[in-house]
């Protein structure tokens, strides 16, 4: 690419050169000097003085459990917003505020005609229960000062919607700060694998978390085959420019190294998705081609050649799957929607050569999920809980149980003793008994659980920031 530089120093004599470099260093510097956060008038320099402070005060919708210099622990009441009003203190004048890194418009913050005292009150509408809001302050001298709110919600549960079972943290440690995991799956050796943007996490017996595999843009799946080798889809580029690639790996030491498969899939621009496999070791994955004509469910029998069974850009359906689910080796359901059309359930009994509509309840729907007794179960982030006994036939919403007010479900998995359990928001993990959902134990009860996860014969649940729980 061609550029055209600022400067071009002609001059061969080293006075002239130290002339030209001083020249450019007082211009970078003068440059920058007029860098400042948006909305916020450039700095001018006042003598230095003694630091910003904040202090907390509560004006609705919960209660101050325990509150240090800087941090307060706050119980959130149910169906209630919580309100709080920050006092600052800026004796060298005030320049900034940030709420969790993002820049508040000036307009939002009462100052003093001096600028050296300052209020900002505000409503906290969407809490994520456990996860911390931090306010920082900076001043003219560029002395800055925090406060750190931590909102846990009450537990708000009757006691006969309280079901046995206590959470323990697990024994993986701590994951490092930022990562969050999407999925994770057991392997045969007792460890964990986990999803983080564009790398795979190994979590062990020892406590400790390390990353097996990266480099890319996004992982979008592991998973474990019967004969227990993991496979994990990966890409990167794109970005919304330019080509976009996939990659399939494999493993066959429990994650621990990993190796590019040689397939005859699509990867230029090409989206590996859903991914499910039969008892039986056949795997099926849904394949996104930006050109449509490889687009569809792919089948994998042997372990090592791919073959597209289903293409749904050539068939009556033109469909984005967002959930594949395979009873067995010739019966496959699958979850998505069209460009501009809304969910729908389709179902093939033939090994995909020819595929039937399912009745679908209204609403947008995550995932989809067949439970061992052979019911089908869905759920959406707006619209509860459905199950089918007659394979889509008919379906039934399931919330009896659950909290009247409307509240987003983040995940639902089966456990391997068949048990049915969902992640409601900032309600901890709910486990359905007979028509009856109810809530795990209390430990996680007021807080948000992000994700949970069946592996092998323990259930596990995800709370950002605090880390991963074991069920007891």
């Amino acid at each position: 690419m061609k550029t055209t530089p600022i400067f071009q120093i002609r001059h061969s004599n080293s006075r002239s050169r130290f002339a030209m470099i001083f020249l450019l260093v007082v211009l970078i510097i003068l440059r920058f000097q007029g860098c400042n956060p948006e909305g916020v008038d450039p700095i001018k320099p006042v003598p230095s003085g003694p630091p910003p402070s904040i202090s907390l005060s509560l004006v609705k919708g919960g209660k101050v459990e325990t509150q240090s210099e800087n941090e307060a622990r706050i119980t959130v009441f149910r169906n209630d917003q919580l309100q709080v009003s920050f006092q600052i203190d800026i004796p060298n004048g005030f320049y900034s505020a940030k709420v969790n890194g993002q820049l508040i418009d000036q307009q939002n913050i009462s100052l003093a005609s001096d600028e050296t005292t300052a209020k900002l009150e505000f409503l906290l509408e969407e809490i994520q229960s456990g996860a911390p809001d931090t306010l920082v302050v900076t001043d003219k001298s560029l002395n800055s000062a925090y406060f750190t709110i931590h909102p846990v919600y009450e537990i708000g549960l009757n006691p006969e919607d309280i079901a046995a079972g206590s959470w323990q943290k697990a024994h993986f440690g701590e994951l490092p700060k930022g990562v969050t995991l999407r999925q994770l799956i057991g392997t045969a050796d007792k460890s964990v694998l986990g999803i983080a943007g564009g790398a795979i996490y190994k979590g062990t017996n020892n406590g400790s978390w390390k990353i097996v595999i990266g480099g890319l843009d996004q992982f979008s799946w592991v998973v474990r085959h019967p004969s227990n080798d993991l496979y994990a889809a990966g890409s990167y580029g794109g970005n919304g420019w330019g080509p976009f690639f996939s990659m399939l790996y494999k493993s066959t030491d429990n994650g621990e190294t990993w190796s590019e498969e040689t397939t005859n899939l699509p990867w230029d621009n090409a989206y590996y998705g859903a991914i499910a496999i039969s008892k039986e070791g056949t795997i099926q994955m849904y394949v996104g081609d930006n050109n449509g004509s490889l687009s569809g469910i792919w089948r994998n029998e042997d372990g090592m050649t791919w073959s597209l069974s289903s293409n749904f850009f050539d068939d009556q359906y033109s469909i984005i799957v967002e959930s594949l689910v395979v009873v067995n080796d010739s019966t496959t359901f699958v979850l998505g929607h069209g460009w501009e059309e809304p969910m729908l359930m389709i179902h093939s009994s033939n090994y995909g050569k020819t595929w039937k509509t399912t009745f679908l309840p209204a609403g947008s729907f995550e995932s989809l999920l067949y439970s061992s007794n052979g019911d089908f179960y869905i759920f959406s982030h707006d619209s509860g809980v459905f199950v089918s006994g007659n394979q889509g036939e008919t379906w039934k919403e399931i919330k009896t149980g659950l909290p009247e007010n409307d509240i987003r479900i983040n995940a639902m998995i089966e456990g391997a003793d068949g048990r049915i359990y969902i992640a409601p928001q900032n309600y901890g993990v709910f486990t359905l008994e007979g028509d009856r959902w109810k809530s795990v134990g209390t430990e996680l009860a007021p807080y948000d659980v992000s994700n949970c996860f069946a592996v092998d014969e323990t259930i596990f649940a995800m709370i950002q920031p605090s880390g991963i729980y074991k069920l007891d």
